[in-house]
C-alpha cells in the first residue's frame, strides 16, 4: 500500500515538473499562414524592381545632385549670388533691349561663369505672364556654358542664367538684357523685314528722289513682289503706315536695300535686272 502511494505521489510530482517547464520555457505554437494579399505585399518588398532599375529617367534621377535638378527650377528659385553674364547674338538692339528672329537658332554663351557647378541652366523670365521658358541646360562646363536654342514666336523677357551645386544652392547669371521675338515669317511667299530701332522709308519710285509715300516699321513683314537691280524691293503696303492721306490708297512702294532689311522665304525667283 506505502509503495502504491509513493508511485502515485512521485508520477503526480513528474507531471507537475512538466507543465511547469513547459510554461517557464515559452514554448509557441507555429505561426498561422499570412491571408493571401499579405503574401504578395511581402514579396513584392522583398524583390528588387526591375523597371525602376531599367528605367533611364530614373537612373538620371539618381545620378543628379540630391539637392536639387534642373526641372526643378522655378520662379520661387532664389541664388545665393550672382556671377558672369549670358552672351548672344542678335538682330538689333538698345539699352538692354534685343530683337531675336522668331525660327532661328541662337546661342547663348555663359561669360565667366561660376566654377564647378553641377549643372547650368539658362531660361528666358516672361515680362507678363510670370513664367520661365527653359531654353536648356549644359551638364559639361570643361569647354564652356554653351546652349543653343530656337527662338520661339512672341518671346518677351528677361534672360536668366541658374549655376546649380550639389547642395541645393544655386548662383545666378547678373542680368543679361531684354529679348524679343515677333511671329514667324510667311513661309509660301517672299517678305522683308526691317530690324531697326527707327522706321525707314518707301518712295513711290525706285528713286531717293521720289516722293515718300509710306513708312516700313521694325518687326512687320511687308510681302515683296519683285527685286529691282538688287537694289530696291517693290512691296505691298497693306497695313503699313502712309506718310499722308493723299498716298493711303496707294497699295506697292519702293523700299531701298539695307543692311537692317532681311528676306524671308522664295525669294531668288523676283530678281529683275
Amino acid at each position: 500500500m506505502f509503495k502504491q502511494k509513493t508511485h502515485l505521489f512521485f508520477s503526480i510530482l513528474l507531471l507537475a515538473t512538466l507543465a511547469c517547464g513547459q510554461f517557464e520555457l515559452g514554448v509557441e505554437e507555429p505561426p498561422s499562414p499570412l491571408p493571401e494579399a499579405q503574401v504578395e505585399d511581402h514579396q513584392a518588398q522583398e524583390t528588387p524592381d526591375e523597371t525602376l532599375s531599367s528605367d533611364p529617367s530614373h537612373l538620371s534621377a539618381i545620378s543628379a545632385p540630391s539637392g536639387i535638378r534642373p526641372d526643378m527650377i522655378s520662379l520661387d528659385t532664389i541664388p545665393i549670388s550672382y556671377q558672369g553674364r549670358i552672351d548672344f547674338p542678335f538682330k538689333t538692339g538698345d539699352a538692354g533691349n534685343f530683337v531675336l528672329q522668331a525660327g532661328e537658332e541662337v546661342s547663348f554663351n555663359w561669360l565667366d561663369f561660376p566654377p564647378d557647378a553641377a549643372f547650368y541652366s539658362i531660361a528666358i523670365k516672361t515680362h507678363e505672364e510670370e513664367q520661365l521658358i527653359m531654353i536648356g541646360t549644359d551638364f559639361d562646363s570643361s569647354d564652356g556654358v554653351m546652349i543653343d536654342w530656337n527662338v520661339e514666336e512672341n518671346i518677351s523677357g528677361s534672360v536668366v542664367g541658374f549655376a546649380c551645386f550639389g547642395d541645393g544652392a544655386c548662383i545666378g547669371a547678373e542680368w543679361s538684357g531684354e529679348v524679343y521675338s515677333g511671329l514667324l515669317p510667311p513661309d509660301q511667299f517672299c517678305t522683308v523685314k526691317l530690324f531697326n530701332i527707327g522706321v525707314v522709308d518707301i518712295y513711290l519710285e525706285p528713286d531717293k528722289d521720289s516722293v515718300v509715300i509710306a513708312h516700313l516699321t521694325p518687326g512687320f513683314y511687308a510681302q515683296v513682289y519683285a527685286i529691282v537691280e538688287d537694289q530696291w524691293l517693290w512691296i505691298d503696303l497693306t497695313n503699313l503706315d502712309t506718310s499722308s492721306q493723299e498716298y493711303s490708297s496707294l497699295s506697292r512702294g519702293y523700299v531701298p536695300q539695307q543692311k537692317s532689311l532681311e528676306l524671308f522665304g522664295p525669294c531668288n525667283s523676283l530678281k529683275e535686272n
